[in-house]
C-alpha cells in the first residue's frame, strides 16, 4: 500500500466541509472537521485517492497554494454538476439563439415576426426528433417555445452565445446546509446501517417508529430547560437512505442475486473459433398442448430439451418428452446429439416425414454449458463426460440467461415461429393468450411435433439468413468450419450407448448385484468374479463395482469390469422379468410406493408385478373419465413409455420394447414383435422399427423459408368406429 505525505496544516473537503489532519496511524490517517460539530473521520491514504478521482474530495498537503474550494455543496448529495439533461436543454436552447442571430432578429427594427420565423425554422428541422427531458411527460414529443421564451434566451446568452451560458440552474435548488441536527442524523444513520440494511427487510414506517423511539429517548435525558429534539420524518430517513450506495443497499435487504439482476451488468459470451468448442444445452416446457395419438385427448405441454453450437448456431440435437426435466431427457439429448440422425432415411421412407436434407450434425462436445438444475450437477454428467470426452463442463449462475444466451435465443425463435402459429399453443404470456383455450383446440400428437422439429431445424432453421452470424446460413458456416476444424467423433456405439444414464456403484457377490431392490444376474459376472485380477482391482476400489444403467429401461445394467477395460450386460434376474421389461425408473418408483401404500410387499415380484397391473389401470380410468385432469394424462403418459427415448444414430425408435406404447405402436403398424431372450433370458435390445410411429404426422404450421419448403401431410388413417377402445 502507498502512503502519502502528509503534514501538520494538511486538509480534506468531505460532503461539503473541511477536515483537518490529526495524525497518522500506519495505514489510517485521522480528520477533523470545523465546521463547529467537530466530526471525526477516519481515511485510508486509497480511500482519500478513490475520493479526488471521483470528485467528492480535494485535498491540500499543507504546502503551496491550497485548491479552489467548491462553493454551494449539499453536505447529502455533494457538488451537483449539470447533468446530461441539462447540456441537451441547453443546446437546444443554443440552436434557436443561434438562428435568431442569423435572421437579424436582434437588430432594434427586427419585428416578431423574425422570432417566429427562427422558431418555425428550427422547429421544423429538429422538431420531431426532440422529446422532452422533464416532468411526467418525458419522452412526449416537443413543442415550440414562445417568443417570450426565445427573447430570454437570446438575453442570457449574450452577443457571443455559449452553451455554458444557456444550462440551466435548476440543479441548484433545495436545501445546502443540512436541517436536520446532528444527534438526530447520527440516530437516523445508525439505524439504517444497523436495521434497513438488514434481513429481513422492514418498511420505511418501521424504521421510522424506531428511530423517533431513539430520539424520545434522548429527550428524556435533556436538562430542564434544553430544546427538544424534532421527531423525523419520512424525508429525512429517506435522504439518509439516499445518500448510501443503491447497489449496497438491495444487497444488504434482498441479497446478492437481488442486486445482481438489478444492477449487475449483461455481458455478452464471446464466441469460440471452432465447431463444438462451447455447447449450450437447455430445457423448457413446450407453448404447445399436445394430445393423445389413441384417445385424442389433450396430453399438456411437453418438455422439450435442446443442444446448439455456439459457434456456428447450429442446432445439434433434441428430444421431445412427458420426462420432467431429469438424467434421462438431459442423457437423451446429448445422445441425439452426439450420435449421427441416419434414422431420418427411414422415417421419409416408412412414414412420410420428407425431410429434403442431411443432417450434418454430430460430434463430441468440447465444453458442455449447463444451468445449475439439479438433473445438471449429478455426478452421472461428470462420468458421462469423463468417458466421452466432453472436457469442460461450466455451469451458470441461475436466473441469468445471458450466460447461454445461444441456446435461450433459438428456444424463443422456435416458439415463435413453429408453436405459436399452431392450434392448441399455450403463449408463455398468458395477457397474450387471453380468452384462447389451447386444450379445445390441439390437434397435434407428440409424434406430430417430433416431426415438426426435425423438419424445423433440418430443413428451415440453419437455412436462414442469421444477423447473430453475419448474414450467414448456419448450415453454410458449419460445413466451411467444420473442414477447418474437424469435430471428434465417437470411436464406437458399443462403447458409448451404455453411458447414457445413471452411474452407481454397488458390491458384488454370489447373487450378482442388488440394484433399484432388485437382484441382477448373469453367469458371465460369476466367473469374472473368481478370478485372482478381479479381486486385486475391486480390492484397489473400496469393494464397489461401478454399473450403469438406462432410467428408461431398467431390465439390464451394464457393469465396468475393474481389471480389464471391458463392459458386460448384466439382466435382471428371472424372478423380475417379467415385472422389469420396458420399466422405466420412474415407474418402477411409482409402483413401489403404491406397493407400500397397499400394505404390501414392495420386494416381491409377483407382488410388484400385481401391483404394476393395478396401478396401470387406475391411472387409465383417472386420464380416460370426462373430467380427468391434464397431470392424470401426462403421468399415464410417462408410466407408459410415450416419447421415453430420443431417436440417435439409426434407432428410429422413441418407447423400449416391452412399454405398454411400444406395445401400442407395434399393434397399430400390424406387427407384435416380441423380444428375444439370450442365454440368461434378458430381453434384446430395440430395433430401429420396434418403436416406429403407428402413423405419418401431419405437419405443423411452418413459417416462411427461403431453401426449405414443407410437405403436405400424409393420408391420416381411417377413423375407428364409436366406442372402439383401443
Amino acid at each position: 500500500m502507498s502512503y502519502m505525505r502528509l503534514r501538520q496544516g494538511a486538509w480534506i473537503t468531505h460532503l461539503g466541509q473541511r477536515c483537518m489532519f490529526e495524525r497518522r496511524q500506519d495505514h489510517l490517517t485521522e480528520w477533523r472537521s470545523t465546521n463547529g460539530t467537530f466530526e471525526h473521520f477516519v481515511f485510508t491514504d486509497t480511500e482519500i485517492q478513490r475520493g479526488i478521482n471521483a470528485g467528492n474530495m480535494q485535498f491540500y498537503d499543507g504546502f503551496g497554494r491550497p485548491p479552489r474550494e467548491v462553493r454551494n455543496v449539499s453536505k447529502v448529495h455533494g457538488a451537483r454538476g449539470p447533468t446530461v439533461d441539462d447540456r441537451e436543454e441547453a443546446r437546444r436552447k443554443l440552436c434557436y439563439v443561434l438562428r435568431a442571430h442569423e435572421l437579424g432578429c436582434l437588430n432594434s427594427d427586427a419585428g416578431p415576426h423574425l422570432w417566429l420565423k427562427a422558431i418555425d425554422d428550427v422547429f421544423s428541422a429538429h422538431g420531431p426528433q426532440w422529446k422532452r427531458l422533464r416532468g411526467a411527460r418525458k419522452g412526449e414529443p416537443t413543442q415550440k417555445p414562445s417568443f417570450k421564451s426565445l427573447r430570454r434566451w437570446a438575453a442570457e446568452a449574450g452577443p457571443k452565445p455559449k452553451m455554458e451560458k444557456l444550462i440551466s440552474a435548476h440543479r441548484h435548488k433545495g436545501n445546502y446546509n443540512d436541517r436536520i441536527r446532528v444527534e438526530v442524523r447520527e440516530i437516523i444513520d445508525e439505524l439504517v446501517k444497523s436495521r434497513w440494511m438488514a434481513r429481513p427487510p422492514i418498511t420505511i414506517e418501521t424504521l421510522r417508529d424506531l428511530v423517533n423511539g431513539r430520539i424520545g429517548e434522548l429527550n428524556t435525558g435533556l436538562p430542564p430547560g434544553a430544546t427538544a429534539f424534532r421527531l423525523a420524518g419520512l424525508t429525512a430517513i429517506q435522504s439518509s437512505i439516499d445518500a448510501m450506495p443503491r447497489n449496497d443497499v438491495m444487497r444488504a435487504r434482498h441479497g446478492d442475486m437481488a442486486a445482481f439482476l438489478k444492477f449487475g451488468s449483461a455481458e455478452a459470451q464471446a464466441d469460440p473459433t471452432a465447431p463444438l468448442d462451447r455447447v449450450e444445452l437447455d430445457s423448457t416446457p413446450a407453448d404447445l398442448f399436445v394430445i393423445c395419438s389413441r384417445t385424442g385427448l389433450p396430453l399438456g405441454r411437453p418438455t422439450i430439451v435442446i443442444c446448439v453450437d455456439r459457434c456456428t448456431r447450429m442446432v445439434l440435437g433434441w428430444f421431445v418428452t412427458f420426462e420432467k426435466p431429469s438424467v434421462l431427457a438431459l442423457m437423451q439429448c446429448l445422445r441425439n446429439s452426439i450420435l449421427t440422425k441416419d434414422y431420418i432415411a427411414e422415417m421419409n421412407e416408412e412414414h412420410g416425414w420428407n425431410i429434403r436434407h442431411e443432417c450434418v450434425t454430430f460430434g463430441i462436445p468440447a465444453s458442455l454449458v449447463i444451468d445449475r438444475a439439479l438433473e445438471n450437477v449429478a455426478d452421472h454428467v461428470m462420468k458421462l463426460a469423463q468417458r466421452v470426452g466432453i472436457n469442460q463442463i461450466h455451469l451458470m449462475g441461475g436466473r441469468k440467461p445471458w450466460l447461454k444466451g445461444c441456446v435461450e435465443s433459438t428456444i424463443g425463435t422456435m416458439s415463435e415461429r413453429l408453436l405459436h402459429p399452431s392450434k392448441g399453443t399455450t403463449f408463455h404470456n398468458t395477457l397474450v393468450r387471453l380468452g384462447y383455450d389451447p386444450e379445445k383446440d390441439a390437434v397435434c400428437t407428440v409424434d406430430d411435433l417430433d416431426w415438426g422439429l426435425h423438419k424445423y431445424f433440418i430443413d428451415i432453421y440453419p437455412r436462414e439468413q442469421r444477423r447473430s452470424i453475419n448474414n450467414r446460413r448456419a448450415v453454410d458456416l458449419w460445413n466451411e468450419l467444420t473442414r477447418k476444424y474437424p469435430v471428434d467423433s465417437i470411436s464406437s456405439i458399443d462403447d458409448v450407448s451404455h453411458l447414457f444414464g445413471r452411474t452407481d456403484t454397488a458390491v458384488p457377490g454370489r447373487h450378482g448385484i442388488n440394484a433399484n431392490s432388485m437382484q441382477y444376474f448373469s453367469r458371465e459376472l460369476l466367473e469374472v468374479q473368481r478370478t485372482s485380477r478381479f479381486k486385486r482391482a475391486l480390492e484397489k476400489q473400496g469393494g464397489r463395482i461401478e454399473y450403469h444403467i438406462d432410467p428408461a429401461d431398467i431390465a439390464r445394467i451394464y457393469v465396468e469390469l475393474p481389471h480389464e477395460e471391458r463392459t458386460i450386460v448384466v439382466p435382471v434376474a428371472p424372478k423380475w422379468r417379467e415385472y422389469a421389461t420396458g420399466l422405466s425408473l420412474f415407474a418402477h418408483r411409482k409402483i413401489r410406493a403404491y406397493t407400500n401404500e397397499t400394505a404390501r410387499t414392495a420386494n416381491d415380484a409377483d407382488q410388484l408385478l400385481a401391483c404394476k397391473l393395478e396401478l396401470l389401470d387406475i391411472m387409465r380410468g383417472q386420464a380416460l373419465r370426462r373430467n380427468g385432469g391434464i397431470a392424470a394424462r401426462q403421468t399415464l403418459a410417462r408410466f407408459e413409455g410415450v416419447a421415453r427415448t430420443a431417436r440417435s444414430g439409426d434407432d428410429a425408435g422413441t418407447s423400449v420394447p416391452g412399454s405398454p406404447a411400444h406395445t401400442y405402436a407395434s399393434r397399430t403398424i400390424g406387427r407384435v414383435r416380441t423380444p428375444s431372450n439370450d442365454d440368461e433370458g434378458s430381453p434384446s435390445r430395440p430395433t430401429p422399427h420396434e418403436t416406429a410411429a403407428a402413423a405419418p404426422p401431419p405437419p405443423l404450421p411452418r413459417p416462411d423459408q427461403s431453401d426449405a419448403t414443407v410437405p403436405h401431410s400424409p393420408a391420416a388413417p381411417a377413423r375407428a368406429k364409436k366406442g372402439y377402445r383401443p
